[in-house]
């Protein structure tokens, strides 16, 4: 799959794996020969995730699959093509990272992908909250080298950032410029402006904008955003604003972000670009939407608060796409908690769910609400 996805053949004679008892890392790719600890042997009764068992979350980023397929990735980035310094560790093991993503794509679904991609940014910004920690990819200022393997920052927002630059770039693009990045710097070492060139190269698209805010640049954006309709106008007036703040590393950030709105006849996205700390949008609307969603696939890397009414979120819940549906659940748990419409909302979607995950979901939100009704639907389902 990785070398119909990149247009370049695995590189290496032969590839082995060998379970090592008492291996002090979880993984590590030699090249044409992976590690791994025991318990990544399995049988068909295995569960998907061989981590220890937590009451908080219903899944991992490191499924025996993704590490599996994260070690085999690395024969392409890591191997081949070797950062030249643990500066540049990112471009092993960002792109490792985003790579076993890429595998679930392929052997489980889009959706999937999406779900891999929301939980890495959860993390991510769980990690930026609990240790106030802004920092670049690129990243040299380490005391020690353990430092640099910050599973939060190098493994999970580097893959979250490298999906984000294939969406900004799109398809075609993002995976011919990967394609080139590996030709043309096949069995050498490489820095972040390689990468960056190569897609110049190849795509005709210069990209320092973003290399600046995602690779050299750290933190990420926080977005307060609002909207009215106005229907003499036949409009909808959308706000975002900036509110991230302005420390050393985390500055204003350079946004393309997709719009999708749903009226009683028609589904449609726009795409806007956000650039200044508060910026206005006029979208053409006929009638008063059903719902104004920011980003709902969860391609940037941002808090986004978006205060929304009930009615709203319930439909978003189950109308959206995968990651903004969690995200309105989260809300309508967060911020409605005993209205009926929450409860009627989480109890249909684990009867009848879009995707596995969006059941997993309603289930652990009613279970963390606590009430007697919602452990009645909880019972029930």
């Amino acid at each position: 799959f990785f070398s119909e996805r990149f247009n370049y053949r695995y590189p290496w004679d032969k590839y082995d794996q060998i379970a090592v008892p008492d291996y002090s890392i979880g993984a590590m790719e030699h090249t044409s020969v992976t590690g791994h600890r025991v318990c990544v042997l399995r049988d068909s009764t295995a569960p998907l995730d061989f981590g220890p068992p937590t009451f908080d979350e219903y899944s991992t980023d490191w499924s025996a699959e993704a590490t599996i397929s994260h070690e085999l990735a690395h024969h392409w980035f890591g191997d081949n093509l070797t950062c030249r310094s643990l500066n540049y560790i990112w471009l092993n093991e960002s792109f490792a990272s985003y790579c076993m993503m890429l595998w679930d794509e392929k052997s489980v679904g889009g959706d999937q992908l999406l779900f891999d991609v929301d939980l890495a940014k959860k993390h991510y910004l769980t990690h930026v909250k609990k240790e106030h920690e802004i920092r670049p990819l690129e990243y040299a200022n380490y005391d020690n080298p353990d430092v640099i393997f910050s599973e939060h920052q190098t493994y999970l927002k580097g893959a979250a950032i490298l999906h984000m630059l294939r969406d900004v770039l799109g398809d075609e693009q993002f995976f011919r410029s990967v394609g080139y990045y590996l030709r043309k710097h096949e069995f050498k070492n490489v820095v972040s402006d390689d990468l960056k060139i190569a897609i110049q190269e190849a795509t005709g698209e210069n990209l320092d904008w973003f290399f600046t805010q995602w690779i050299t640049g750290g933190g990420h954006p926080q977005l307060e955003v609002s909207y009215k309709f106005v229907p003499e106008r036949k409009v909808i007036d959308l706000t975002v604003k900036q509110v991230q703040p302005m420390v050393e590393g985390q500055g204003l950030f350079i946004l393309p972000a997709a719009i999708t709105i749903a009226t009683p006849n028609k589904k449609w996205t726009e795409k806007i670009w956000v650039r200044e700390a508060s910026e206005h949008f006029v979208l053409k609307c006929d009638e008063k939407p059903l719902m104004v969603s920011v980003d709902g696939k969860g391609s940037l890397i941002a808090e986004i608060s978006f205060r929304k009414e009930v009615d709203e979120l319930a439909y978003q819940s189950t109308h959206d796409a995968m990651p903004a549906r969690l995200w309105a659940m989260r809300q309508l748990a967060e911020n409605y908690p005993a209205d009926a419409a929450t409860l009627e909302t989480l109890s249909k979607i684990i009867a009848k769910p879009a995707f596995w995950a969006d059941a997993a979901e309603a289930a652990q939100l009613l279970g963390e609400l606590r009430t007697d009704e919602a452990m009645k639907t909880l019972r029930r389902a």
